[in-house]
C-alpha cells in the first residue's frame, strides 16, 4: 500500500465501522429505554447509558488516528445508522404483526 492510498482505504474501512458503532448504540439505546421503562432498580439504565455514551465516544475516538477524513466518514456512518437501524427495526416489527401497519 502507498502513502497516497492509506486515506482511501481508512476511509473504505471507517464507513462501516461508523455504520457498526451507531447500530450498537442505537440498539443499545432501544435496550436502555426499556430499562427505564422497567420496574427494575435504577442503577442499571443509568449503568448502561455511561456504557453507551462512553464506548460510542471510545470507539468513535479510536478512528482519529486515521486522519481527519476518515474520521469524519466514521461520524457520517454512525449517522447513516439511525434511519438504517430504525429502517430494520420497523420491518421486523411489521413481520411480527403478520404484515400490518403501525397504527398511530
Amino acid at each position: 500500500m502507498t502513502a497516497g492510498s492509506w486515506p482511501v482505504a481508512a476511509m473504505a474501512v471507517a464507513l462501516p465501522y461508523g455504520l457498526a458503532v451507531g447500530v450498537a448504540y442505537l440498539l443499545a439505546l432501544r435496550v436502555n429505554t426499556r430499562l427505564y421503562l422497567a420496574d427494575g432498580p435504577l442503577w442499571q439504565p443509568i449503568g448502561l447509558m455511561l456504557v453507551r455514551l462512553l464506548g460510542s465516544v471510545a470507539l468513535l475516538g479510536a478512528a482519529v488516528p486515521w486522519g481527519w477524513a476518515p474520521t469524519l466518514v466514521a461520524l457520517a456512518g454512525f449517522g447513516l445508522a439511525r434511519p438504517l437501524t430504525l429502517r430494520w427495526l420497523d420491518r421486523r416489527e411489521r413481520a411480527g404483526q403478520g404484515g400490518e401497519g403501525r397504527q398511530l
